[in-house]
C-alpha cells in the first residue's frame, strides 16, 4: 500500500496535517505483514524515522520546497502512477484530497470535513475552485471513504451523494499525553489550540471565556495558532482577541 505525505509540505501544520501525521506514524510502526511505500518530504520533523523502520519503503518527495499547486499536481498526476509502478494495490491519501483517477490501484481516502462545500462563504474563491478539481472528484471515486464522524458520514451521502457502503467511519486518534510538555502556569487557564479561521467557532469560545470570567475572573484564555491561508477571514485576527484574559501565544508546532 502507498502512503500519500503531502501533508509534509506544510510549514506550519493545520490540524488535518497533524491528524494525517500521527496516523500514518503509528501505521507504519504497527506489527504488520502488509508491505509499505510512504511517499513523503524527510525534511519535515518527525518523517525522516520512518526511514529506518521494518517492511517500509521511502520514496522521497520534496514537498516542502514546492508551491501548494505543485505539491497538488503530483498528487493528481503522479502518485497512482508511481505507485502502481511499485507494485502497490492501494493508495491512501489521508486529508480529503486524492487522485481524480487511481488508475490500476484501488483508492482510500479519508474525509475530515466537507466545510469547503458546506461554507464557501468562508474561503476565497481560488481555494472553492481548486477543491472541485483535487477533492470532490476523488472522493466520488474512491472505492473506500474515511470520515472522522457519523456528522461526516452523513454529509458525505447527503450532499456528495456518496454510497453509503464504501464510508467507513474512523475517528482521529489521540496524540499520547506523555509525548506533551507539560503546561506551565499558576493561574487557571483554558487553553486552545487551533488555526484563528471561521469553522474553528473562535466566536463561541471567546463568548463562553466572557461569561467565566464573571465568576472567575483571574481565568485566562490562552490562544495557541496563526491565521491560515485560503479563508476569506485570513489575516490578522480582529480586535475580539484582544480583550481582557486573553492571551495569544503565537504557532506551536506539531511536538509541541
Amino acid at each position: 500500500m502507498a502512503l500519500n505525505g503531502r501533508f509534509s509540505h506544510a510549514e506550519h501544520p493545520a490540524g488535518t496535517h497533524v491528524a494525517s501525521f500521527h496516523l500514518f506514524d503509528a501505521i507504519l510502526r504497527a506489527p504488520r505483514d502488509l508491505d509499505l511505500v510512504v511517499f513523503a518530504d524527510p525534511e519535515a520533523p518527525g518523517v525522516g524515522e520512518w526511514r529506518s523502520l521494518p517492511g517500509v519503503v521511502f520514496c522521497p518527495v520534496p514537498f516542502r520546497s514546492w508551491s501548494r499547486s505543485r505539491c497538488q499536481f503530483w498528487e493528481q498526476a503522479v502518485f497512482a502512477g508511481r505507485a502502481a509502478r511499485m507494485g502497490c494495490g492501494v493508495v491512501h491519501s489521508p486529508m480529503n484530497t486524492s487522485p481524480a483517477r487511481s488508475g490500476k490501484v484501488r483508492s482510500l481516502v479519508t474525509l475530515h470535513d466537507l466545510n469547503f462545500h458546506l461554507h464557501p462563504e468562508w474561503y476565497h474563491w481560488t481555494f472553492r475552485l481548486a477543491y472541485r478539481w483535487v477533492c470532490l472528484p476523488g472522493l466520488r471515486r474512491a472505492n473506500r471513504v474515511a470520515v472522522i464522524s457519523d456528522y461526516i458520514r452523513e454529509q458525505a451521502m447527503r450532499r456528495l451523494g456518496l454510497d453509503p457502503n464504501k464510508i467507513r467511519v474512523i475517528p482521529n486518534g489521540l496524540v499520547p499525553l506523555a509525548e506533551a510538555e507539560p503546561l506551565r502556569g499558576v493561574a487557571p487557564f483554558i487553553f486552545a489550540v487551533g488555526s484563528y479561521q471561521p469553522h474553528k467557532n473562535l466566536d463561541r469560545l471567546l463568548q463562553a471565556h466572557r461569561k467565566l470570567r464573571k465568576e472567575f475572573p483571574d481565568l485566562e484564555l490562552r490562544l495557541a495558532g496563526l491565521p491560515e491561508k485560503g479563508f476569506s477571514y485570513a489575516g490578522e485576527p480582529g480586535k475580539e482577541l484582544e480583550a481582557p484574559g486573553v492571551l495569544r501565544l503565537g504557532y506551536l508546532d506539531s511536538k509541541t
